[in-house]
């Protein structure tokens, strides 16, 4: 069985209003957005995706679904695993890191936050903040607090399609102009360590978190090449303890086989076309069921599907 689901669309500071744009049949009344959660179990109703897949499970949240089915998902005891989104940096996001599992439960009982980008954008001269220059801890928080940023942060350029992962520890920022689709770990715990002395909605300058993230900080920064992280198989374009990512574009594939003892999660990062007869288009999001038959590809789609 496939369910689609409608996102949840979240104000920022630094949004713009391209996700307005892709998901104009489900406006709502923010500016701007900066995040679409097109596949969030978050309990919270303006953080949560709710089903738009005709049938019983119908503007259900995915939390309810997943809370209430377990067969639908393997039989899975846990927690869910990721929130799915896409993210429009109109201007420059903060300076940032997450913490591993073991510090986000003890401080604040929740998973920690591993994340991969699938770069979108198409822009000349793009490029990411990913890692730092700092050698020892010393060095890190000396140039931390002397605001020494041109000095600590590394720049890395990226483009279309790139996959980038950003494991826990690993100081990184998105910056103005870059659009992606990222999955993570199914945990909101940020650490912000520069946010360019700029107000929030609220009209205050953003909280910072520099103890915290001096606790988390990879140090010498750990580097992953892309070819590495998909464990040796060809179709992933990752496959880790968190996150097994592969790419399907419908021009090479009319279908993919299913695992009846695993559950899928898609998101269509571009193009339009049918999976299993239904109608998919970029921006759309999905979970495939445990005990479901093999997908059928048609139109001209790509997209990432997610094994669990």
């Amino acid at each position: 069985m496939i369910l689609k689901f409608k996102p949840a669309l979240l104000n920022h500071v630094w949004g713009g209003n391209k996700l307005k744009e892709i998901f104009q049949d489900h406006l709502d009344d923010i500016n701007p957005v900066g995040e679409a959660w097109v596949l969030s179990a978050f309990e919270n109703l303006k953080q949560a995706s709710k089903c738009i897949s005709l049938g019983r499970y119908y503007n259900l949240t995915l939390h309810e679904i997943y809370s209430n089915n377990p067969e639908l998902f393997a039989n899975s005891l846990q927690p869910y695993p990721h929130l799915i989104k896409f993210i429009d940096a109109y201007h420059d996001l903060s300076v940032q890191v997450h913490p591993d599992d073991e510090f986000a439960k003890k401080h604040h009982s929740s998973l920690g936050k591993n994340e991969a980008w699938y770069v979108l954008s198409d822009a000349f001269n793009q490029s990411i903040v990913y890692g730092h220059n700092a050698t020892s801890k010393q060095q890190l928080q000396t140039q931390i607090n002397l605001k020494q940023w041109n000095k600590l942060l590394n720049s890395q350029s990226i483009k279309k399609d790139d996959f980038i992962y950003v494991p826990t520890g690993t100081i990184h920022a998105l910056k103005q102009g870059n659009f992606v689709c990222e999955i993570q770990q199914a945990s909101d715990i940020t650490y912000r360590i520069y946010d360019y002395d700029r107000f929030g909605l609220d009209g205050k300058y953003r909280q910072l978190h520099t103890d915290l993230a001096l606790q988390v900080i990879s140090v010498p920064q750990n580097y992953y090449e892309q070819q590495k992280l998909a464990n040796c198989h060809d179709q992933y374009l990752i496959d880790n303890q968190y996150f097994k990512v592969i790419k399907i574009d419908t021009k090479n594939a009319t279908f993919f086989a299913i695992d009846q003892n695993k559950w899928y999660e898609i998101v269509v990062v571009s193009g339009t076309g049918k999976i299993n007869q239904i109608d998919f288009k970029f921006g759309d999001a999905a979970i495939v069921t445990s005990n479901s038959n093999n997908l059928t590809l048609t139109g001209n789609l790509q997209f990432l599907i997610i094994v669990n």
